[in-house]
């Protein structure tokens, strides 16, 4: 039996039941008999009079109810306007040529609203009606509102259904069950149209993000339950899920019942991280060779697009490791300048003098802080000891503190810095290391880790890799190819980064083993199971790369290599300060 002959069943089951018990199931105090609700009556036709139209009797009389009498009869014109806005939404292209008719007649009349139901605009426009009441959209519109990409082959669907006028029994059957119905003598195409039906099962406001996986597949059963109630039977069947209706004839029983057909039906693909749902292709050979061609061309505009991007980069960058100490230095003199008060358009004449950029100048120099942070190659880092200061966002600057070598940045807030994608931050091989020292270590149980320094957009990005803390316990991370099943992680001893105290950390990898390091020795490592795959992700110190999670405290000699760093040198590093005979690809 076929889940919509189940269902069919229940429903039936419902009205006997209610009209043999004549009240609520789950209380006499409910509103009424149910059995006296206009949904459980028997349906009959009644005899109108002959005279007129058999629908003016109907209301005819519930205007002498109301005590209201008919308008005057509209003129042809305004009767063809309004009919073609009932039914297509938008007026008729024939209405003038036959509003103009000498002899206007019901024919006419007749003949114009064959016309309007044979127009595709009527589909469109009752689909909508019947769209609301599926929830149509092309996204779940939770909080990860994600795309459902074939959501428009159920819109057409609906529309096409309008259109051809599809009997009801076989509207309702198709979208419950269309999945289940004999394939016999049936055409690909009207497979594939069934299949397409059943998508009012499937869209709809459903948290695919819910960690608690048992309980996502029965809020989704529960959700489905709760359409098929609102839409094919008038009820509001979910609120039996917990407890006996309170006002329709339906029992808690009667709810689970139908949850065990719904659940019956795999929906989801997966129940990953955030779920997918289970899809089948049926798109056509026309349609797969049209897609082909998109993405043919899209990756040949997305290569051309990165290719430029890779170039304006490097071109950037060389730009930044030539001019980045002028800036500074510039910076610094405007201040001292400034603070002797001996101009007043200090900026102005030393980005003149200098042959700088005004703006760029202006950006480095801040009037409310004694300095901050710098985005620039080590070998310029001791200029940051004068008061200028470098944001990456004009709300949260990293300002200069004490450091454990000289100056360190500051971050507080949401302060921190970002070093947009390129190809150099990508290596096969890396080491980072960084001396951090927090001021706040985030209590509880949840969301306790922080991002020092690493290439991240948020944790499941492919090629993402970072040294992290978690309350007081050092960590590397390495994503190894998209997705929560290939993160790699490995950590440090408890209570191994104290507050308020320096501690020294490095990661390094070898295409082949994570290795975390603390104060110079080998805390873990791990060897994980595939080779890292490059990312796209920012750089980023201070935060994670989407936003989220802000360290709190003091880093220094942030540093990142193309290679992986053996003991012995991280030993060097921890113990001595770095002597510049290698240079990092970015750093602070």
């Amino acid at each position: 039996m076929t889940r919509a002959s189940w269902i069919l069943i229940i429903a039936i089951s419902f009205v006997w039941i209610s009209a043999s018990k004549g009240s609520s199931p789950s209380s006499d105090s409910a509103k009424g008999s149910s059995s006296g609700h206009w949904a459980f009556q028997r349906l009959h036709k009644p005899a109108p009079p002959l005279s007129g139209h058999p629908v003016d009797a109907f209301i005819r009389a519930k205007h002498r109810e109301k005590g209201l009498v008919f308008s005057e009869q509209a003129s042809a014109r305004e009767l063809l306007r309004r009919t073609s806005l009932q039914l297509t939404g938008i007026p008729s292209p024939s209405e003038e040529s036959l509003a103009s008719e000498p002899h206007f007649s019901p024919d006419h009349f007749q003949s114009a609203v064959s016309k309007l139901l044979e127009s595709p605009r009527f589909g469109e426009r009752w689909a909508r009606w019947w769209l609301d009441v599926a929830r149509y959209a092309d996204s779940n519109g939770q909080d990860e509102n994600k795309f459902m990409g074939q959501a428009w082959r159920y819109r057409d669907w609906v529309i096409s259904a309008f259109n051809n006028n599809l009997p009801f029994d076989q509207f309702a059957l198709h979208q419950i069950a269309g999945d289940l119905l004999p394939t016999n003598n049936v055409s690909i195409e009207q497979q594939h149209a069934r299949l397409i039906a059943t998508g009012f099962l499937v869209i709809g406001p459903k948290m695919l993000a819910e960690q608690d996986k048992p309980k996502l597949v029965l809020d989704i059963v529960d959700e489905q339950i709760d359409t098929v109630g609102r839409a094919f039977l008038g009820l509001t069947l979910q609120c039996a899920r917990c407890h006996d209706h309170k006002f329709d004839p339906v029992t808690a029983r009667d709810y689970h019942a139908l949850a065990g057909i719904f659940k019956s039906t795999r929906t989801m693909k997966d129940l990953a991280f955030v779920s997918s749902w289970n899809e089948r292709s049926i798109s056509t050979d026309v349609e797969r060779a049209a897609l082909r061609t998109f993405q043919d061309a899209t990756n040949k505009i997305a290569a051309e697009i990165r290719s430029a991007e890779e170039s304006a980069n490097q071109e950037v960058h060389q730009v930044w490791r030539s001019k980045a100490s002028a800036y500074a230095r510039a910076s610094a003199e405007w201040r001292s300048l400034e603070a002797a008060s001996r101009t007043t358009n200090a900026a102005g004449w030393i980005a003149s003098k200098a042959d700088l950029h005004l703006p760029t100048l202006e950006r480095w120099t801040s009037h409310n802080s004694d300095g901050a942070l710098a985005w620039m190659e080590r070998d310029v880092q001791s200029i940051a000891e004068e008061a200028w200061t470098l944001w990456s966002s004009t709300e949260a600057r990293v300002f200069l503190s004490p450091g454990r070598l000289g100056s360190a940045g500051r971050f507080k807030g949401q302060a921190s810095l970002i070093e947009t994608h390129s190809p150099e931050l990508e290596p096969s091989s890396l080491t980072l290391q960084v001396w951090v020292r927090p001021l706040e270590i985030p209590m509880g149980d949840n969301d306790r880790r922080r991002w020092l320094i690493g290439k991240n957009d948020n944790e499941w990005a492919q090629g993402h890799y970072s040294l992290f803390l978690e309350g007081t316990t050092a960590g590397a991370y390495l994503n190894i190819g998209g997705g929560p099943d290939n993160v790699i992680i490995t950590r440090g001893a408890k209570n191994s980064v104290p507050p308020n105290h320096w501690t020294f950390l490095a990661m390094t990898y070898d295409g082949s083993e994570l290795k975390l390091y603390t104060n110079g020795f080998l805390a873990s490592a791990t060897r994980p199971s595939k080779p890292r795959g490059p990312g796209t992700g920012n750089f980023a110190i201070g935060k994670r790369g989407d936003g989220h999670r802000f360290f709190q405290g003091d880093l220094d000699q942030a540093a990142l290599y193309s290679r992986a760093r053996d003991e012995k040198e991280i030993a060097e590093a921890f113990h001595r300060p770095e002597d510049g005979s290698e240079k990092p690809n970015t750093g602070l």
